[in-house]
């Protein structure tokens, strides 16, 4: 049998304002005084790996990338690091195989989010994607995000 941490402790952290303050010392404000510090509370969700049942991978290109997970595609400049996202995105939103299991199926069409720090959606994504015969309809970029709250007002990257 395994001793649970402190669940008031671990919901009553607050970062960076009360580090090392313990709950009901004068580290700072708490909710019990109606103080609203949704601003600086973290909260820490802690698992006991003996608590977790084993689940399967449910794969997306069978024994490359995986459904639900981060998938990095890391090298240096001009390796086709673009390329094969886009290619990926093409079959992903048109159900085409994959390159590696042509005539065994592919995916099923879905759509497809992309986070591009680098190229412009009008002159370079969208020119690419007809070229690899992507339903377009299906693909969804991320342009910036906005912050709302608190921290809109601190000057916080956007």
């Amino acid at each position: 049998m395994h001793d649970p941490l402190d669940q008031r402790r671990l919901e009553r952290a607050r970062w960076p304002e009360n580090r090392g303050s313990s709950p009901g010392d004068s580290g700072g404000p708490s909710p019990e005084d109606g103080t609203d510090t949704s601003r600086n509370m973290r909260r820490c969700a802690v698992v006991t790996v003996g608590d977790v049942a084993p689940e399967p991978i449910h794969w997306l290109w069978p024994m490359r990338v995986a459904m639900g997970k981060v998938t990095l595609l890391v090298g240096d400049p001009g390796l086709g690091k673009s390329f094969v996202t886009l290619d990926m995105t093409a079959r992903v939103t048109t159900g085409r195989d994959w390159p590696d299991m042509i005539g065994i199926g592919g995916p099923e069409p879905a759509d497809v989010v992309i986070l591009s720090a680098e190229d412009d959606v009008a002159d370079t994504i969208r020119p690419r994607l007809d070229k690899h015969e992507a339903n377009v309809d299906r693909v969804h970029v991320i342009q910036s995000v906005m912050l709302s709250g608190d921290y809109a007002d601190e000057g916080a990257p956007t």
